[in-house]
């Protein structure tokens, strides 16, 4: 017996601004990881980057639908610190920490 349940069925959806924001997060890690490896995964609140398409492995989330944007950066797999941005190309000031989030694993 198939089972569906209501969290199964629910699809989300990547913003534009999410996709810009995942090419500008792919464009400043693909100096030290291959693009193949860093993944977008979308999520009710947030949209999430991952290492190696494995959900342990965070990078940093993109906190877009509120009134203030944050990009929440980890070190490690659980200790994530946000920081509040203005705008997306703003990613780019936080490009040592993105490649230490990397470094982590």
């Amino acid at each position: 017996m198939k089972h569906n349940s209501l969290a199964s069925e629910l699809k989300f959806v990547t913003t534009h601004e999410e996709s810009v924001g995942f090419g500008v997060i792919r464009a400043i890690l693909r100096q030290n990881v291959g693009v193949n490896r860093i993944i977008a995964r979308s999520s009710q609140g947030y949209f999430g980057v991952i290492l190696d398409d494995n959900s342990t492995t965070p990078i940093c989330r993109l906190y877009f639908s509120g009134k203030q944007m944050y990009i929440g950066i980890f070190n490690g797999p659980t200790l994530e610190t946000r920081h509040p941005i203005e705008r997306i190309d703003e990613i780019f000031k936080h490009s040592d920490a993105l490649m230490n989030a990397v470094d982590f694993y």
